[in-house]
């Protein structure tokens, strides 16, 4: 957008320009000059300062010296002296300003809008990238969770394993079980142990993908991450209309695509502009100066005595009916039609997106109190069958059976409490509000600092 604004900018022209020609006199130009060929050799130097305005116009101040030696003049125009020539100056503005097309700042400044549009759809693809990234850490904070909860469910199951493998040994030394009891609790133990050394493992993966989200190495820290927050259960209280209102205010994507409508307006304009005839509306001022030499020549034009001035205009039509500037205005409109009908169908998938996540987000938290229920009554379930064995009730088998459901209980509650925490977090990406809701948002001032 900055860039765009330079147009707008003057420039300094320098010029200069060696004139070496000979031609005959008409019969008219002999009876004027006394001469029949007109000869001469002329430096002509100039520098101006040209700017366009918001207007159209081209404007041009400037001064121009020409050392003029011709065959008119008193002196011989070989001579190199100062009085063996003249000096002409110029010093005025002159003006173009379009009357039809490229007139104005509707026309003029299209280019500045068009860029500023494109720095607010690329400020809000920053933030939905930024979304992505914060989104993706929370992902993985919560599945690192969720892999430290099954990890401590494989170590209390691998202690139960244990537990009941020595009593079980034990009790077979005193004559109060068989060897099949030992075999079953060493078969249990050993499944708990290799469940066990796959969940360490599957921690470590998650754990390691964490410290790279930091830009650190396992070789830098030697650590293994762990979680120290706890997923909480919030139900949503609003409604989709109500999330569609905050999606209309944070959505990046919702937000880029109407920019997008807005940018293809200014194009559509622009071409709509550029299909006008060219009427430019021509015109000059200044003095002239005239010495034998450049100081004399230049007070000259300070003196004011020789005024001069034009004014004109010059009409460019062009010709044909296919003409470039009308298929530019066709493609302008039917790419704001396009960008138009893409707003509408996103607008169509953010509604159905936003029910979804509502939905997901009331389910998990169902979800959760009645995979807590099924817990409590494995959990009630397991220390029944503990004190059954102790009496003699039960062999070894069942109370495995029963833990192994009651870690399957505990490990779909933690899953569940993950599930939850990522449909909120679908949710308030979907809404665009993931950054407000952590005090992460910037806005451009700040993302410039």
């Amino acid at each position: 957008m900055q860039g765009e604004r330079g147009v707008f900018l003057p420039d300094l022209v320098g010029g200069y320009e060696h004139v070496d020609s000979i031609r005959p006199n008409t019969a008219e130009q002999q009876r004027q000059q006394f001469t029949s060929f007109f000869e001469e050799r002329n430096n002509i130097y100039s520098v101006a300062i040209e700017s366009l305005i918001a207007t159209g116009a081209r404007v041009r101040l400037g001064y121009s010296l020409s050392d003029l030696h011709n065959n008119l003049q008193e002196s011989s125009w070989l001579s190199t002296s100062t009085n063996g020539g003249e000096y002409l100056s110029f010093a005025g503005v002159n003006l173009v300003q379009p009357l039809l097309r490229n007139r104005g700042p509707a026309a003029n400044l299209a280019g500045v809008r068009m860029a500023a549009v494109a720095s607010d759809v690329a400020f809000q693809e920053y933030r939905r990238q930024l979304m992505q990234v914060v989104s993706q850490a929370e992902s993985l904070y919560w599945q690192l969770f969720f892999a430290q909860e099954q990890h401590r469910f494989f170590d209390e199951s691998v202690a139960v394993a244990e537990n009941l493998l020595n009593n079980n040994q034990a009790r077979l030394r005193l004559g109060n079980a068989s060897e099949l009891d030992v075999l079953e609790a060493e078969s249990g133990l050993a499944l708990r142990r290799s469940r066990q050394a796959e969940a360490r493992q599957k921690r470590i993966e998650i754990s390691n993908t964490l410290i790279g989200l930091y830009s650190s190495t396992v070789i830098q820290t030697n650590l293994m991450l762990e979680v120290t927050d706890h997923p909480a259960l919030a139900s949503v209280a609003s409604g989709v209309y109500t999330a569609w209102r905050e999606a209309v205010e944070c959505n990046p994507e919702y937000l880029a695509a109407h920019r997008k409508i807005a940018g293809e307006m200014i194009r559509k304009a622009h071409a709509r502009n550029q299909l006008l005839p060219q009427l430019d509306l021509k015109g000059s001022f200044g003095w002239y100066g005239l010495s034998d030499n450049p100081s004399d020549s230049c007070a000259d034009v300070r003196s004011g005595d020789w005024p001069a001035w034009t004014v004109g205009a010059e009409l460019r039509v062009p010709l044909g009916v296919g003409t470039k500037t009308r298929y530019e205005y066709d493609q302008a409109r039917l790419r704001q039609k396009q960008a138009e009908l893409q707003l509408q169908d996103l607008e169509t998938q953010i509604v159905n997106a936003l029910d979804t996540a509502l939905r997901n987000v009331q389910s998990t938290v169902n979800n959760v109190a009645n995979y807590r229920k099924v817990a409590e009554f494995y959990q009630n379930l397991f220390e029944t069958q503990q004190k059954r064995l102790e009496l003699g009730a039960i062999d070894s088998q069942k109370l495995l059976e029963t833990e192994e459901k009651l870690f399957e209980a505990k490990n779909t509650v933690a899953e569940s409490l993950v599930r939850h925490e990522r449909a909120r977090i679908e949710l308030e990406l979907v809404k665009g509000t993931l950054l407000r809701s952590r005090d992460l948002e910037l806005d451009r001032g700040d993302l410039e600092r």
